[in-house]
């Protein structure tokens, strides 16, 4: 295992670049951060005007979008650390970004109650998508575009037709906020996490009810399947990391990482690697071992 410092507060949200090579981290010390993977080497780092929520890689891995609580989205160039695009409309905090599958769009997630589409050729405001009653914490587009995940404070997670931005179906169950989302590869499955305490398993296409994933003690902050949609990692309040086998909805490993929140856990591309960010700060680079899932600390 891997640790990468330099963030001196808790680290909201990891993402790989789509080659695997770089790892992007923000966290609430306002830093913006890019390592390369292999050397575990800070690349650059940029400081934001206030605390940073989330990241995500364009398709191309070109560009860089992250939001925070001063309400903006940036786009940085991700060779030169160079600002490209402020978004500006939300009026709360940014609790989510996502780019579309082609890189045409990106979908922000608001404190505010809203999603906003906008048109990254130029920066404008394509469209709002308005349903949730409160916050929107993380927005994740379906593997073909077609779709886009939305999850809020309202306990439900929200599937928008897109790029129409029509309200396709409603998913609730949650019992409280739901923080974290990811589709499989195909995109026939959604997971969700809650501050409930579970993870739910939507079928999309079947019709099939959701299965739950009961391990973690306090909330679930967030949850990334893997590239061959085998394994799901999920990130809880109570400081653990559960690795799940997607087929049965077994617990196959668990990663004691802190004494308290474990706020994000991404796999790399490759499926090698699973990155988990602590509230100290730290990143920490797990090896994904190919039969138990995660090798042990």
């Amino acid at each position: 295992m891997r640790v990468l410092r330099g963030h001196t507060n808790w680290v909201t949200a990891v993402a790989f670049s789509p080659d695997g090579a770089i790892l992007a981290t923000v966290a609430g010390d306002r830093m913006i951060k890019l390592w390369d993977v292999g050397e575990s080497r800070l690349l650059w780092s940029q400081t934001a005007r206030q605390a940073v929520t989330c990241v995500a890689f364009s398709p191309d891995g070109a560009q860089l979008a992250t939001g925070g609580w001063d309400n903006d989205i940036t786009i940085w160039r991700v060779s030169d650390s160079r600002p490209l695009l402020t978004l500006q409309r939300h009026t709360d905090y940014i609790g989510g970004v996502a780019f579309s599958p082609d890189g045409e769009h990106l979908a922000s997630a608001g404190a505010d109650h809203q999603i906003r589409i906008w048109q990254l050729a130029d920066g404008s405001p394509l469209r709002i998508l308005a349903g949730h009653t409160a916050g929107v914490f993380g927005a994740r587009f379906a593997p073909d575009g077609e779709s886009l995940a939305t999850a809020s404070g309202d306990g439900s997670v929200k599937l928008w037709r897109m790029p129409e931005g029509f309200l396709a179906r409603t998913l609730a169950g949650h019992r409280g906020t739901v923080w974290g989302l990811a589709f499989d590869a195909a995109g026939d499955l959604l997971a969700s996490a809650s501050a409930d305490g579970l993870v739910r398993l939507w079928h999309l296409h079947d019709g099939g009810g959701p299965r739950l994933l009961q391990g973690h003690q306090r909330a679930v902050m967030g949850v990334s399947f893997s590239p061959d949609s085998t394994l799901l990692a999920s990130a809880g309040g109570d400081g653990r990391v559960l690795i799940w086998r997607v087929i049965d909805g077994r617990r196959i490993r668990e990663l004691s990482v802190a004494a308290e929140t474990v706020p994000c856990v991404m796999f790399s591309p490759d499926g090698t690697l699973l990155a988990i960010g602590a509230l100290d700060g730290s990143v920490l680079l797990v090896p994904v071992d190919a039969q138990f899932g995660v090798a042990e600390r």
